[in-house]
This record gives C-alpha cells, sequence and structure tokens, in this order.
C-alpha cells in the first residue's frame, strides 16, 4: 500500500497527541521560540476540521495551564498540488478568527522548492526531512539512554522517521517493484520518481506513427506549470534513449526564436533547440540519465530514475521562479 496524505494526516495527529515533546517542538517552529509558556502543553489533534473556506488537515490545540491556547492550522502535502488560492484561504479564515493561530504546511524539501510562491504563504513551514531528524534524534536519545520500554518506542519512532525519510522511500519502493508479479515499466518508473521527489508521472501513447521514435513513448511529468510568458501552456517529458538521448525536456510552444528564454536556460545549465514547428525544447540530462532504457527492468535503473527526478526539479525550479517570465 502506497502512502497517502491522509495516512500521514492520522500519523502526525498521534505524534502531537502522544508526544510532548514533538508538540512543543513544532509549536516554537510556528509561533517562535521563546514566545509560549514554558510548561509542557496538553494538545488536542483533529483531523478534517473544515474552516468557512475550505479544509485543515489537522487542527492542532495547545493549551498550557494558565488557560492560554494556540491552534495550528496544518497542510500537508505529499503530490498533490496546490489548490487555488489555499494559503490565502487559510489566512484569510484565521484573521477572522479571535483564536491565537498560524498556518503551517508540511511537505519534502523537493514540494517546497517547487511551490515556493505557495509555501511562501503560510506562517511556517517544516518539511518531511525536518521531522524525519526529529523524530530520529528522540529514538536515539531512547536508544542510548532507554529502558526496555523506552527501545520499543524508539523502534516505533525509527519506523515513523523512516516514513518520512527520502532514501527509505525509495527502497520500499523498489522493495515493491520486485514483489509484483507483472513487470509494469510506467507504474515502476512513476513509483521511482514519487519516492525521490512527489513528482507524478503519467502515461500516454506517442503522437508520433512513423519514423525512427516511434518506439519512445510521451512520459509526461503531471506537474502543474505556469505558462509561458506569451501565455502558451508547456509541457514536461522524460524521454528515454529511445529518444536519443535520456532526457527530461520541457517544451515550450511559439517560443523557438526566443533569444532571453533560450540564454536563461543555458545560464541555468540546461541546452535549448527549436521544433520546425517553433516549439523551444529545454533538456536536461546527466551521464546516468541518458542511458534510461525502455528495454530494462526499472529495478536495474534506479540511479537513473533518482536522476531524472532531480533533473526535473531543477527544470520546474527554473521555469517557474525564472523561465516563464522570458
Amino acid at each position: 500500500m502506497s502512502l497517502r496524505e491522509r495516512h500521514l494526516d492520522y500519523l502526525i495527529a498521534e505524534e502531537f497527541e502522544s508526544s510532548v515533546a514533538f508538540a512543543t517542538w513544532v509549536a516554537e517552529k510556528a509561533f517562535g521560540q521563546g514566545t509560549l509558556p514554558g510548561d509542557d502543553p496538553s494538545c488536542r489533534a483533529e483531523v478534517g476540521h473544515f474552516r468557512a473556506s475550505g479544509e485543515t488537515d489537522i487542527l492542532v490545540t495547545l493549551t498550557w495551564q494558565s488557560g492560554e491556547k494556540a491552534v495550528i492550522h496544518i497542510e500537508d502535502k505529499l503530490t498533490a498540488n496546490p489548490q487555488p488560492e489555499q494559503a490565502l484561504r487559510y489566512a484569510k479564515d484565521i484573521k477572522a478568527s479571535a483564536e491565537r493561530a498560524v498556518s503551517l504546511l508540511m511537505a519534502p524539501d523537493a514540494w517546497m522548492l517547487r511551490h515556493t510562491s505557495e509555501s511562501d504563504l503560510f506562517d511556517c513551514c517544516i518539511s518531511f526531512e525536518e521531522v524525519a531528524a526529529h523524530l530520529g534524534t528522540r529514538a536515539q536519545d531512547l536508544e542510548e539512554n532507554g529502558s526496555v520500554a523506552s527501545l520499543e518506542l524508539a523502534r516505533r519512532l525509527r519506523c515513523r522517521q523512516q516514513l518520512f525519510d527520502v532514501r527509505q522511500r525509495i527502497q520500499r519502493a523498489v522493495a515493491a517493484i520486485g514483489a509484483r508479479d507483472i513487470d509494469d515499466w510506467n507504474a515502476d518508473a512513476a513509483d521511482v520518481i514519487a519516492a525521490v521527489n512527489d513528482i507524478k508521472l503519467e502515461v500516454a501513447p506517442r503522437q508520433r506513427t512513423t519514423g525512427a521514435a516511434k518506439r519512445g513513448r510521451h512520459i509526461r511529468f503531471n506537474e502543474r506549470m505556469l505558462p509561458s510568458a506569451s501565455g502558451h501552456e508547456v509541457t514536461l517529458q522524460l524521454k528515454t534513449k529511445e529518444a536519443q538521448p535520456g532526457r527530461v525536456s520541457l517544451q515550450v510552444p511559439e517560443n523557438g526564436t526566443n533569444s532571453a528564454l533560450r540564454s536563461s536556460a543555458a545560464a541555468a545549465g540546461f541546452t535549448a533547440g527549436a521544433t520546425g514547428t517553433n516549439t523551444l525544447l529545454i533538456d536536461a540530462t546527466t551521464p546516468a540519465l541518458r542511458d534510461l532504457d525502455l528495454q530494462r527492468p526499472v529495478r536495474d535503473q534506479v540511479d537513473r530514475l533518482e536522476a531524472a527526478a532531480s533533473a526535473a526539479q531543477q527544470i520546474i525550479v527554473w521555469w517557474q521562479r525564472e523561465g516563464c517570465r522570458m
């Protein structure tokens, strides 16, 4: 079973209610160290709280002995794109309430990097990598200094740490591929890339029906990209070695002669070239990615797919921050 955002909702909610250390750590990051009472708070976490203009994934209410309260509205992301004005709607509802409250985004570092403008609108952001490190630190302390009961808790923390750790996610994806009865290159490749940085793949038949490249496939990254400055929708695709060489390719229609965009792409380390239909192709590749092969099982090409995920991440971030304005 693959990990879903709702699974994480319940895991995070349970951690809040069972661990004062976790609740305090998050609260100090959300509200600022030294701005909250010094005693341990009680904590209640509600999954799926409906506000005036949307849903809070996890509503955390902290209460101290003095009666002071603080509320954290948590939005967590794995692979889903931001919803329209999602962070702004959080801010609007929080401003309208009489509570001391903040909005907090929990997501992988890679997701936040691809969606910087949305992430910056939340009051606070905590990456899954930070959560994994926090859980690991607590587990290590229990392993080194705890009782038998503490060691059991440490093992539970290690299991949770793995859920938020990228390397562990890749290993689980590869293990799941090995356990399948039937090889499905498309699904296997999508699982590995999603494990690396939560970018989704979708596969469609090639439009081209003749020529040497007809064996290839349109493997598209299902990432919501900003349109070009000329208003055209762009497409990010994964090309295997059948298309020579394996690479990640951003297709920008009606921009084949856009010299400013070409220069920006080159400065970012990408190559650019135009098609006969005036589409600008902006490509990124690596020595490993060049050899990505449809004819070889995915489990034998994990390093190549990791390179593909990294290349896609680099193009997405560059495009969203700079390229789309050229």
